[in-house]
This record gives structure tokens, C-alpha cells and sequence, in this order.
């Protein structure tokens, strides 16, 4: 058994489905829309009441703690951020850029023993590999 709210056209409908006989049976009771709410599936296995399954969808439908826990989580993260860094640092690693001095500009040198001959293959100690690898 399992209960669901869904929005089909415009209307909210709680989605009540059990277990009759060898079938499944689905009640669909219409609700009222409000902007904002979420759909949700609620699974009770044969365990528990509709009744029981009902009250709990109330619950959810008006508990707005884990969409305020992450918007406030999205707000403070800085994961989006650092990845971009990360990026960012791994794009200069690949162009096999090296600056030195802190903070300031200078010029950048290409490291010894890893560039690109004019051939289209570069050189890591010795070794020619084909461009791209």
C-alpha cells in the first residue's frame, strides 16, 4: 500500500493505492493546489492502515524543515565554488603552465620535459606519446 500526491493539469491529487484481491486499487482524491508544495510518495508496505498512511501525508504536506535545511545548505555551501577552482586549476595544469612569484605577474614558462614537439607528440622523460594522451 502507498499513498502519492501528485499535480496532473493544474488539479493536486492524493493518490491512495492498495492492495485488493490479486489487483491494485487506486483512489484518487482531489486536493486543494498551493503553490510551492512539493509531491511525495509515501510507501507503507501492508503494515500499516490507510488511515494511518493519511495522517502521515498530512504531515508532510505542511512540514517545511528539510526544504528550509536546504535552501539554508545551499546558501552556506561552497562546493559549486571550489569546483570551479578545481577546474580551473586542473584546465592550467593541462596547459603545463608554470608562474612563478606570489601574487604577481610574470611570465609564464613551460615546464622541461613535458611539451609539445612541433611532430603533433609530446615528451615526458624520454618517452614520445601520441598527442592526447
Amino acid at each position: 500500500m502507498g499513498i502519492a500526491e501528485r499535480v496532473l493539469n493544474g488539479q493536486r491529487y492524493q493518490i491512495i493505492a492498495v492492495i485488493r484481491g490479486d489487483e491494485i486499487a487506486e483512489c484518487w482524491v482531489p486536493l486543494p493546489t498551493v503553490p510551492g508544495q512539493r509531491e511525495f510518495d509515501i510507501f507503507c508496505g501492508l503494515e500499516h492502515s490507510v488511515g494511518e498512511a493519511r495522517d502521515w501525508a498530512d504531515e508532510m504536506r505542511d512540514d517545511r524543515h528539510w526544504d528550509e535545511f536546504l535552501a539554508d545548505e545551499a546558501a552556506n555551501s561552497t562546493l559549486f565554488k571550489r569546483y570551479q577552482q578545481q577546474v580551473e586549476n586542473d584546465a592550467e595544469v593541462v596547459r603545463n603552465r608554470t608562474v612563478f612569484g606570489a601574487g604577481r605577474t610574470a611570465p609564464t614558462i613551460q615546464r622541461n620535459g613535458f611539451h609539445s614537439t612541433r611532430r603533433g607528440k609530446q615528451q615526458f622523460g624520454g618517452i614520445s606519446l601520441p598527442a592526447g594522451n
